[in-house]
């Protein structure tokens, strides 16, 4: 059976599939759920060989089915996304990136249903709407790669569907007597039409995208910094702008997991900077739930009466972790100014109450979420002396701040009673922790990530031994509530090169770190951070992963000068060449049949009283006038035909063939008018 001029190949949903998996790829392993985007990949491949099935025995009129079929699956999937972001392993979505599960929900259901053209390239659609996400989220060094590779194969994809099309045109214009689609296209080559014809457009477009894509891309990227910065994005708990500075270890939301390497590749970028302020832990986020692969957090207030009544409650977290007039502490004053937008104030020691005006942005932890339209704030806090005496913990604690999950590992217990022996009191217990913790684990930003399903701290102290800052932390907490030690894990910005001019301090974005902080009687949470103690390692703390921005390194301003000699050398020859080119295309001799050409049509348009659309091809409009035409329909036919052969064909008609399908259209138009 001859296949059908412009029917969908394998090639198409292979192209489909792979395009559609880098985007599925992009958006599970930069929000670190390989599990969901595993999931999703393997419901898409099946989805995508169904639909060859369909495409393949299907009729082409009932083609249309898939498209009402893909609309509705696709107003499902983004209405019902909260209903189906339950049945995803790894807890799902954050209620936060909902749209990202409804986006990969419809990419993945929708691929049942590709039985047309139009609904195959229309993936693009929700997959560049994923890589946006991803590309906001800045979590995934691999994700450039994978859009590139997207590009690669939508562009070949577009490119291959502009070829059917043009291959379609031109045997409704008379090449259809061809024996195989290869003929066709060979013919076509030889041609007016042979630019339009072959594979090689598909790679060169394709080539150009990504050609674009790469030298453009980084530039916009920098330029649209300060811009990007000042957006908000609405979330259930709070409008805040998003930030891909905010923290390289620790996340904005409720949750964050731990063993995945610092989230997106931290640039020697400037944060923030700090007037009259002291070198220190400048704390964003603190967790107190401990989850085995991460850690939680309680929500907002929500509410001012909510605020009021948690400070009133003597136990409350809050209450722990405001600061307190006291002998052991000093109160001091300093200034944030932003560089990169921040969801939470950096706060050095503890916070004020005074200090605090809008309930709406103090928070449970005893940090403050950022004034919206703030881009300096002055803070008040409470620091700790550096003579102040430590010695014991309060007892009984919080149990939030000294539980482990049940049944919790006997190794990391073990491990955490070994280190503290010989210690009286509760300050010496964690400084064993920590010389124990930094002599068991290699700092290394290259470690591979904890393996799914397994604990975090238990695998990098037994089995890994080499992390990061997150797992040394996590470490850390998790030993000393495993002694009795009432602790919490804090992510924010150390300001390891202490880069101070003028009065200012400034915080870099890989300075971002993760401690732990032990809460001790008289002077509150004080940090504890065994990566001071750390066996070295590949990369020390506060280096950055990546260099300058790519339009200030050499090679790239080198690239671009000999990029534009290059265009200055080639761009005369090529004018010349298009121009040589046109010239062919553009015979003269092929103007007396362009001339009759028209004058046939503008007949026939009066004849029948219907004008002609430029989509229609010839056959087209002779089909959609052939009752006007009647009984004179197949000598219309016959001229057409030899009038399409001499405008496309490679050899043009001579000039007698041309004057007598002149009369003879004009025997046909006399007989119409009578």
């Amino acid at each position: 059976m001859k296949r059908e001029v412009g029917r969908l190949t394998w090639i198409d949903f292979l192209l489909s599939g792979v395009s559609n998996g880098l985007a599925l790829y992009a958006m599970s392993f930069g929000l670190r759920k390989p599990l969901i985007g595993a999931l999703f990949i393997s419901i898409m491949i099946f989805g995508t060989l169904f639909s060859v099935l369909m495409h393949r025995f299907l009729p082409s009129r009932a083609a249309w089915i898939g498209g009402v079929l893909y609309f509705g699956t696709a107003v499902a999937c983004m209405s019902f996304n909260g209903q189906l972001n339950l049945l995803l392993p790894e807890e799902g979505f954050d209620r936060s990136l909902l749209v990202a599960g409804g986006l990969a929900w419809m990419l993945t259901c929708c691929s049942f249903f590709l039985w047309r053209e139009s609904m195959l390239l229309f993936q693009a659609v929700p997959a560049i709407a994923l890589f946006g996400l991803v590309g906001a989220f800045d979590t995934l060094s691999g994700a450039p790669f994978a859009f590139f590779g997207f590009l690669l194969c939508f562009a070949t994809m577009f490119a291959r569907s502009n070829n059917r099309t043009m291959m379609k045109q031109a045997q409704d214009a008379g090449f259809a007597a061809r024996e195989s689609e290869n003929q066709l296209v060979t013919e076509l080559k030889q041609g007016p039409w042979r630019f339009m014809a072959g594979a090689e457009w598909a790679l060169g477009s394709a080539l150009a995208i990504v050609l674009f894509s790469f030298l453009g891309a980084p530039i916009v990227q920098g330029a649209m910094q300060g811009v990007v910065g000042n957006i908000r994005v609405s979330t259930p708990v709070q409008s805040q702008p998003l930030s891909r500075a905010l923290d390289a270890f620790g996340s904005s939301g409720s949750v964050t997991t731990v063993g995945n390497g610092p989230r997106g590749q931290l640039s020697n970028e400037r944060v923030f900077r700090v007037v009259a302020g002291p070198i220190g832990y400048y704390r964003t986020t603190s967790y107190g739930n401990y989850t085995g692969r991460g850690w939680e957090q309680i929500e907002d207030f929500g509410t001012r009466d909510g605020a009021q009544r948690a400070i009133a409650q003597p136990n409350s977290e809050i209450q722990l972790s405001l600061g307190r007039e006291s002998e052991n502490v000093d109160l001091i004053n300093y200034m944030i100014k932003l560089d990169k937008r921040l969801q939470r104030v950096p706060i050095v020691g503890a916070i004020k109450p005074e200090e605090v005006y809008a309930w709406d942005l103090l928070r449970p932890d005893g940090t403050v979420n950022w004034p919206e339209s703030a881009l300096r704030l002055e803070v008040t806090t409470y620091l700790r002396k550096a003579n102040a005496p430590i010695e014991n913990c309060p007892k009984p604690f919080a149990r939030k701040f000294t539980q482990l999950p049940p049944e919790y590992s006997s190794r990391v217990k073990k491990f955490a009673v070994d280190a503290i022996r010989g210690a009286t009191t509760d300050y010496q217990k964690a400084q064993k922790l920590s010389l124990a913790i930094g002599g068991q684990i290699t700092y290394d930003l290259e470690a591979d990530p904890v393996p799914i399903g397994s604990d975090a701290v238990e695998h990098t102290l037994f089995v890994s031994k080499r992390g990061y800052c997150d797992l040394f932390a996590s470490a850390m907490v998790v030993c000393a509530r495993s002694v009795g030690l009432p602790a919490r894990y804090a992510t924010g910005f150390f300001p390891v090169h202490q880069e101070v001019s003028d009065g200012q301090l400034t915080i870099r974005e890989s300075e971002s770190h993760a401690w732990a902080e032990i809460y001790f009687e008289g002077v509150g949470w004080v940090e504890f951070d065994p990566t001071e103690f750390a066996v070295d390692g590949r990369d020390e703390i506060g280096t950055p992963l990546v260099g300058d921005a790519i339009w200030k390194q050499t090679w790239f301003k080198v690239f671009c000068a000999l990029l534009g000699g290059a265009g200055l050398f080639f761009a005369p020859r090529l004018v010349r060449f298009l121009k040589s080119q046109t010239a062919d295309i553009a015979d003269a001799s092929r103007v007396p049949t362009a001339v009759a050409f028209k004058a046939f049509h503008r007949g026939l348009e009066k004849a029948s009283g219907r004008p002609k659309r430029p989509s229609q091809s010839p056959t087209d409009y002779l089909m959609a006038v052939a009752n006007t035409l009647g009984d004179h329909f197949e000598e219309a036919k016959a001229i057409s035909g030899r009038l399409s052969y001499g405008m496309f064909a490679k050899v043009p008609l001579d000039e007698s063939e041309v004057q007598s399908l002149r009369e003879q259209i004009s025997l046909l138009l006399e007989k119409l008018r009578k």
